[in-house]
């Protein structure tokens, strides 16, 4: 019973994770993290034995070498991805193919049909560096980040992934290596407790990209309120040049048209209808207007926006701008 709550809350977190952000790789490897620890369960819930049907014999053998090699395998790439310590897309993928040889070699050397065996002092031997190498890459990640923002969410990932990775780590493979066994029987217990710093920690900060949803339900709600104030303001312009049309309109026509006066008349009523046609594009353009998230540069930015000062500032000898910007922006 309590392995199949484990199963179904590791499964549950990581469909969270995945469907809230399927284009970001690191939530998909988080995502791979859980599902292959949830096969493993699965594996566990099947039983031991030969005297039992083939297909399950099968399903388990696939299922129990699934959660045993395939899920270190996943926290070390989470790590590498997360960190961003390897930039260059084709070399990281040469590195997920060349990291994937230890598992080969495993599928060689044990059988998995009709029972999953396997020398857990074998599998230590690979299994420990890559969870050890995963840790050490999410801390870095944590401890080299000088945004405040993005730091308190690394530091909160490092503090709900860190330990879990640790925790299986030990009960799965290193003490099972050393001959204490069954341990892992109590992993259920630690899960619903991550399960629940998963919760809360994604609702009040935002944890591995969990708290998307709300933060584009507030950007949704942001664009609504701008929606709203720029097509009201937009509305009061455009009284307010109706207004002034009529008076100019009203004025002209007591003037007479030789007079110099009534030319300059006519240039206002010319500005007063490009304002009132640019108001009507204005709120065209509000109508179909999406936000869609881009990465950008800040530093770009600041430029672009000194340069479109620099005819006003040419103006004055006296106004200095000094820069200063984080290469990191």
């Amino acid at each position: 019973m309590f392995m199949f709550i484990m199963v179904a809350l590791l499964w549950l977190m990581s469909s969270i994770l995945f469907f809230r952000n399927p284009q970001n790789e690191k939530i998909r490897w988080a995502s791979v993290i859980g599902f292959c620890g949830g096969f493993g369960g699965i594996g566990a819930l099947l039983g031991k034995g030969i005297d039992r049907p083939e297909w399950i014999l099968h399903l388990d053998g696939i299922f129990t070498s699934i959660g045993h090699y395939f899920t270190p395998y996943g926290m070390l790439i989470f790590g590498i991805v997360y960190s961003d310590v390897i930039g260059n897309v084709r070399k990281r993928n040469i590195l997920k193919l060349l990291l994937l040889i230890p598992i080969f070699i495993m599928y060689s050397m044990f059988q998995v049909y009709p029972e999953f065996r396997v020398d857990f002092r074998i599998l230590a031997i690979w299994v420990a560096p890559y969870v050890i190498a995963a840790n050490i890459l999410l801390i870095y990640s944590a401890w080299r980040e000088d945004r405040p923002i993005i730091k308190r969410r690394k530091i909160l990932t490092c503090v709900f992934v860190v330990p879990m990775f640790t925790f299986a780590l030990t009960t799965n493979i290193i003490l099972e290596a050393l001959g204490i066994v069954g341990v892992w029987r109590y992993n259920p217990w630690i899960i619903v407790i991550q399960f629940l710093v998963f919760v809360y920690s994604g609702v009040k900060y935002g944890i591995l990209g969990v708290r998307i949803r709300f933060e584009k339900e507030m950007r949704d709600s942001t664009m609504k309120a701008a929606r709203s104030g720029t097509a009201l303001f937009n509305h009061t312009i455009k009284n307010e040049i109706a207004k002034i049309d009529l008076l100019v309109n009203q004025i002209k026509e007591q003037i007479p048209p030789e007079e110099k006066s009534a030319e300059n008349l006519g240039l206002v009523l010319n500005s007063t209808n490009h304002v009132l046609e640019l108001s009507r594009r204005i709120q065209s353009k509000l109508d179909v207007i999406d936000l869609k998230e881009s990465e950008f540069s800040l530093i770009e930015s600041i430029d672009s926006a000194i340069n479109l000062l620099k005819p006003y500032l040419n103006m004055n000898l006296n106004i200095t701008i000094i820069k200063q910007c984080n290469q990191r922006l």
